[in-house]
């Protein structure tokens, strides 16, 4: 009988209990043949309970329809049928059961959302119907095909054994026996890739089904399919493998994401790289479109001479820039252009830095710093830097400058002077013995994490602990705006024109904020963990960040859309640094994994393997992009050369590429905190002494 069918067609109360009276057209059965079981349905109206009973209905030519249960609605003669909202509760009991017995969870859940319907009773446990002994069989079948394949698809099969068995763990918790799951946990653990300890170690943690709530892992292991790439070679296999493995097949089918690739990669360092995401390797989004270009306001001009011969028309040659008009931005100062441009021609003519052409490198360390040195910022042209301390404190110094410009109160300024001499009276006369070389401002209850200058280089963007981001006026000598985030802040980025920042909190969102309004106007909710690493796009449409998901993301800040993600760190992000041209995206990971992203064809370039560094790791390009410096705690300074991989084309992302890592530098006791590189292609660093 079709649960389909109209309610006249439900055997009724008196055919289930007498059997005297025939059941359709069926024959009389005997009561022992006749099983039923109670249940309740539920009115969300909060009218009373309604009984239910499930009977077990063969067929006329007595085939048993096994799996399919009829639901019968037990109402009292006296009482008239209920209805909700204008609909039959039997029949509203016969679709909810259809879609439970046929397994349409997610119908059945919509259909009980939407008119507050639920059935209360005994439902299908599937995870109480599992096998434990079959459950074992099938996965060590799949480690014994493992074993069993050439070593190159082996690196692409080995991608599965962690998604499926950490499922596999998690219905034998819910099934609720703690035993066998301690069994199942040390008997195939060590099958796992190394890449994926740490979380198997936090899953050992997890043996009671109370636990799985309060487990973060586990809850984004079942709302979100783990991703992973598998050629058409490997499909194959796989395919046979799960026509005789029910279980396994079953997993894969509601929980993994396998997006095919052809053809197959055949650098078997490289898939060994992509093993290690938190949820797997994120498909490719062909249908999101990245204006990754710049436009001359952003950055002056990109590359050598040879690759920009008219300046005039390097504006107009770039097709992927974004329109003017797509953002609202601010126009950047007439003078600070004049600086990127007088920069640019400056380092032009000193020389590029290249394997047989070294750069020079100054480092200022910071000593006696009350409790230690938390964050460093160097001006764009050099001529400030900010050091942000654990006390809170916030100290502004002149690096290139004689001194540090202070504003007239509002009582002392001249109003009767002309518009050209206004710009030169607003600002105190010192004697040369009366300049000040250091701001300290004070305000912040919490260690600061991250200094960021703007443009011009007359406000300060500051973020803490404490939960909090402070603009601060540098001539003003005060603090101008409070930004008050719900939990701490890790990092501040300002945009190149100054008028947007970001800000990343302890609660795994990234917010969007604009310098002249108090709350913020985009909210990115992606991260599954804290986000470390945080960088605007020269063209400032769009934020990159890295977290501790081994993602690193990049969102567009007009839609608010994630446009890319870069998945195939094996821990969490430290730095992140986009390209002058907009083009690459460099990512550093805890483990010591340098990579380097191609925006526009969503892919890795290359990696390569450093010192493993769990602090924030300072990464600056030079100025003409062809150079990238990447500073670690570990009291070293490394050069690489991104021209190496352009110039190479390569068609397959390489692991540890000759002519990538150029130069290296021991700073002895400082750890770099910050670098950039000055109009002479100086590299300029600071960090402090003897702290690790």
């Amino acid at each position: 009988m079709s649960d389909t069918e109209g309610a006249d067609d439900l055997a009724s109360v008196d055919q289930l209990t007498n059997l005297d009276v025939p059941l359709g057209s069926e024959e009389p059965q005997s009561s022992a043949s006749t099983p039923a079981l109670a249940g309740l349905v539920n009115d969300a109206n909060g009218d009373q309970p309604i009984a239910v009973e499930y009977a077990a209905i063969a067929t006329d030519g007595g085939i048993p329809m096994e799996g399919i249960q009829q639901m019968v609605v037990v109402q009292h003669p006296e009482e008239a049928p209920q209805t909700l909202n204008g609909i039959d509760v039997s029949v509203l009991a016969s679709i909810v059961q259809f879609c439970r017995n046929a397994g349409l969870k997610e119908t059945e859940n919509m259909l009980s959302k939407e008119v507050g319907f639920t059935v209360a009773g005994e439902e299908p446990d599937d995870q109480a119907a599992l096998d434990f002994d079959e459950a074992c069989q099938e996965f060590t079948k799949m480690i014994n095909l493992l074993d069993s394949m050439f070593e190159n698809i082996r690196a692409e099969f080995s991608t599965l054994l962690f998604p499926v068995f950490a499922h596999l763990y998690i219905k034998i918790i819910n099934a609720g026996d703690s035993d066998f799951a301690r069994q199942f946990m040390s008997k195939f653990s060590n099958h796992i890739p190394v890449a994926h300890f740490a979380q198997v170690d936090l899953l050992k943690y997890v043996t009671q089904p109370v636990q799985l709530q309060g487990c973060e892992l586990i809850q984004n292991l079942l709302e979100h399919q783990y991703g992973v790439r598998l050629s058409k070679s490997c499909q194959k296999q796989l395919d046979t493998f799960l026509s005789k493995n029910p279980i396994i097949q079953e997993i894969i089918r509601d929980n993994i994401q396998i997006d095919q690739v052809d053809p197959q990669a055949r650098n078997i360092p490289y898939m060994d790289f992509f093993n290690g995401g938190l949820l797997g390797h994120t498909p490719v989004d062909k249908k999101q479109k990245v204006l990754h270009g710049v436009t001359r306001d952003d950055i002056v001009v990109v590359g050598d001479k040879k690759k920009k011969k008219d300046l005039k028309d390097a504006k107009k040659k770039d097709s992927n820039a974004p329109p003017a008009d797509r953002l609202p931005l601010p126009y950047v100062p007439e003078f600070v252009l004049d600086e990127r441009r007088t920069a640019y021609r400056e380092a032009v003519k000193k020389g590029r830095i290249t394997a047989d052409n070294p750069p020079s490198v100054c480092i200022y360390s910071a000593c006696n710093t009350n409790g230690g040195l938390s964050s460093a910022e160097i001006s764009e042209n050099c001529s400030y830097y900010a050091l942000g301390l654990n006390d809170g404190s916030v100290q502004v110094r002149a690096l290139a400058d004689d001194h540090i410009k202070k504003m007239k109160p509002s009582n002392k300024l001249d109003v009767s002077l002309n518009d050209e001499d206004i710009d030169i009276d607003i600002f105190e006369e010192f004697t040369a013995e009366e300049k000040p070389l250091k701001v300290l401002f004070t305000g912040h209850s919490g260690a600061v994490t991250s200094t960021c200058f703007s443009p011009d280089r007359r406000v300060l963007l500051t973020s803490s602990l404490d939960g909090t981001t402070r603009l601060w006026g540098i001539e003003l000598r005060r603090n101008l705006v409070i930004y008050r985030h719900p939990a701490a802040v890790y990092q501040t980025k300002l945009s190149n024109r100054g008028l947007y920042f970001a800000s990343s909190c302890a609660d795994q969102s990234i917010h969007l904020w604009s310098t002249e309004r108090i709350n913020p106007i985009r909210v990115f909710t992606e991260p599954f963990g804290a986000t470390h690493a945080l960088d605007f796009h020269p063209n400032c449409n769009y934020v990159i960040g890295g977290s501790n998901d081994r993602n690193v993301r990049m969102w567009d800040v007009l839609t608010g859309t994630c446009v890319r993600n870069f998945t195939g760190h094996k821990s969490g992000i430290r730095g992140v640094k986009t390209s002058p041209d907009g083009r690459h995206v460099v990512s550093f990971s805890e483990d010591g994994a340098l990579c380097v992203w191609d925006i526009g064809q969503q892919k890795l370039v290359a990696v390569q393997q450093c010192d493993p560094c769990s602090a924030k790791v300072p990464i600056q390009f030079s100025r003409d992009g062809s150079v990238f410096a990447v500073g670690t705690p570990h009291w070293g300074l490394s050069f690489f050369s991104l021209d190496s991989l352009i110039t190479n084309d390569l068609n397959e992302p390489k692991v540890d590429p000759p002519g990538l890592l150029i130069h290296q530098y021991l700073t002895k006791r400082t750890t770099v905190m910050d670098l950039t590189f000055n109009r002479k292609n100086l590299v300029i660093c600071i960090g402090a002494l003897d702290q690790k």
